[in-house]
Order: structure tokens, then sequence, then C-alpha cells
């Protein structure tokens, strides 16, 4: 699988982005309103865009705005804390969500403690499909189908002392994260084609 980095820039037409099927963002936290709208613009011409728990959340001018919210389709109605020193305030657990087709059933096998710490989303357009979900029932993970691409909304943080304490979980989460971008499409794309074949 090979590994790339793009920037906010080459998400315009034409731009270093669009030879890519799938781009995973690792939290950029500002972004404006015109690099929302391009990044949009991308996945509807067909990327699968993959938001990593802090994406978006400030505009230049307002801090916690989440502007990414109008891309992705969920709001964010809480944020796990955090120490002092960064390390986690809390952990929840979670599971897959009802009916999800994206993650495989091994990937976070039933009956197992899996626990991890983020934000707490809300869904807000009708067409996003939960794919992970909060012990209280709050979702962690979504799908949104957008144009001929999708958006992937990852409001739970893989690592931290709760992951790397447990080998076995290390290892689903890296398998999990570092799929090839061609397998990571065609679990989406399967999922959309289930969900409305």
């Amino acid at each position: 699988c090979h590994i790339d980095a793009v920037t906010d820039r080459d998400f315009a037409p034409g731009g270093h982005a669009d030879p890519y099927g799938v781009i995973i963002d690792t939290n950029t936290s500002v972004m404006d309103e015109a690099t929302v709208g391009a990044i949009e613009a991308w996945v509807r011409r067909g990327g699968i865009f993959v938001t990593f728990v802090q994406t978006g959340r400030h505009t230049p001018e307002i801090p916690d705005s989440w502007p990414i919210s109008r891309l992705t389709g969920y709001r964010v109605t809480a944020i796990d804390p955090h120490r002092a020193d960064g390390g986690e305030g809390r952990t929840r657990s979670f599971r897959l969500a009802k009916g999800q087709t994206v993650f495989q059933p091994d990937d976070w096998p039933a009956g197992k403690n899996h626990d991890s710490n983020g934000l707490s989303l809300e869904k807000t357009a009708p067409e996003c499909r939960d794919l992970l979900v909060w012990e209280d029932g709050a979702i962690a993970a979504g799908l949104r189908p957008l144009g001929k691409g999708h958006v992937v909304h990852l409001g739970i943080r893989f690592g931290g002392t709760g992951w790397a304490k447990n080998k076995k979980k290390k290892v689903t989460v890296n398998a999990t994260l570092h799929t090839p971008a061609w397998q990571a499409k065609r679990r989406v794309l399967g999922a959309d084609q289930r969900a409305t074949g």
C-alpha cells in the first residue's frame, strides 16, 4: 500500500488529491469553509475522506465550531476529557453499530471489552449510517455517502494508554487503520451497495 501526503490545497479540481481513492486525515484541527468545501467537492467526485477525532474542530476565527460537521453529517455533542499530562481522563467501551457492514465482526469480536475515548456524535444528515456506538448509545463513528464518494467520521481515538496495554487490541487497530486503500474502498463501497441494493 502506497502511503503519501496531501495538503488542503491539493483538494482543488485537478489537484494532487484527485488520483487518490482514500485520504485519511491526521487531526487537521483548523479548517476554513473553503477547505471543507474543497474536500466535499473531492468526495463528490468519488473520493473517500476519513476524519480522525480532531479533524475540522476549529475555523481560523472560531474555536470549537466544528466546520467538518457540515461535511460529515454528524454533530459533536461531547468530547472525552484528558489529564494535564495528555493521558486519557476516561475511557468508554464501544461496539459495532447494529446493521453496519463496513467493519467486520472479527475487527472487534462481540463479548470482548473494547474501550477507547474520543467524541460523542449525533447524526444530522438522514443518509448517514452509524458504524461504532459508545456504551451510552452515542455514536463513535459514522459513514456518509456523498455524491460518488463517502465521508467516514471517526470520533473514536485509536491509541493511547488503554490500547497500548493490550497487544491484541493494538494489532487489531493497526490492521484496521493500515488496511490497503483498495480494501478500505471496497469495504465502504460494498457497504453502500448492500444498504441501497
